[in-house]
C-alpha cells in the first residue's frame, strides 16, 4: 500500500490519502483501491486545494502503475459537494455506495 501525506516536516498533517494496491473478491485483475482520503480539518477550507491534490496524486499512481483506481465518496457530510468534486477529477460514477442504519463521520476525536 501506499500512504501520501501533505504537511510541513515535523508539523501537523495537513491531509493523507491511503491506498492499498490489491484485487476485488471477484476478480483476480490488480487495483488501486482508496481506502481513504483525510483533509484536517483545520485545513479544509484553506488555500491550496488538498483534497484535489491527493485524488491527482491517486490518479497518478494508477496511472504509472497501469492499473485501474477504484475511488470515491463515503461520506454524510457534504456529500453532494464532494460528488461533484470527484466527478471534475474523474469523470462520470460508476455505481454508488448505501449506508443502512449506519453514519459516516462519528470518531470526531479521531481527527484533533
Amino acid at each position: 500500500g501506499l500512504c501520501a501525506v501533505i504537511g510541513q516536516p515535523g508539523g501537523k498533517i495537513e491531509g493523507l490519502v491511503l491506498l492499498r494496491i490489491g484485487n476485488m473478491w471477484y476478480s483476480d485483475s490488480l487495483v488501486v483501491e482508496e481506502k481513504a482520503i483525510f483533509i484536517h480539518p483545520d485545513f479544509r477550507a484553506a488555500k491550496g486545494g488538498r483534497a484535489k491534490r491527493l485524488c491527482e496524486y491517486s490518479k497518478r499512481v494508477a496511472d504509472v502503475l497501469g492499473i485501474p483506481l477504484i475511488i470515491g465518496v463515503l461520506s454524510n457530510n457534504r456529500t453532494e459537494a464532494k460528488v461533484r468534486m470527484y466527478q471534475r477529477i474523474f469523470g462520470e460514477p460508476s455505481g454508488a455506495f448505501f449506508l443502512y442504519n449506519a453514519q459516516t463521520g462519528h470518531l470526531k476525536e479521531a481527527a484533533e
